[in-house]
């Protein structure tokens, strides 16, 4: 009887598939959230145009939503000096909603 060996590697490439798009899938969700979010008032509609889908640089892939507006960190946390302004969470509030939105695209428990 022949032993047959069992490998890995075609698997693991359909579950990191599967788990690439369903990480798209958060990312996209998170950008439209941040897109319609009030949070904070957009003036000049700079912030909002900033907000931008990644693909992450870690190893095992995945996708970042960030922000290259150069103020973003000024509006999320706040600050001081001459004109001193409240932090305006926009990001973090997301975030944390996303939990459940994955939740419901991957199909966990």
């Amino acid at each position: 009887m022949s032993r047959v060996e069992w490998k890995p590697g075609p698997v693991l490439a359909v579950v990191q598939a599967k788990l690439d798009a369903d990480a798209s899938r958060i990312a996209d969700w998170m950008l439209q959230e941040l897109k319609i979010t009030t949070a904070f008032s957009d003036k000049t509609g700079i912030l909002r145009k900033s907000f931008r889908k990644k693909k992450s640089k870690f190893e095992r892939g995945g996708y970042v939503v960030i922000s290259d507006a150069p103020h973003a960190p000024l509006v999320e946390y706040g600050h001081g000096g001459k004109h001193p302004a409240p932090a305006h969470p926009f990001i973090r509030p997301v975030y944390y909603k996303a939990g459940n939105t994955a939740k419901q695209i991957t199909g966990a428990k």
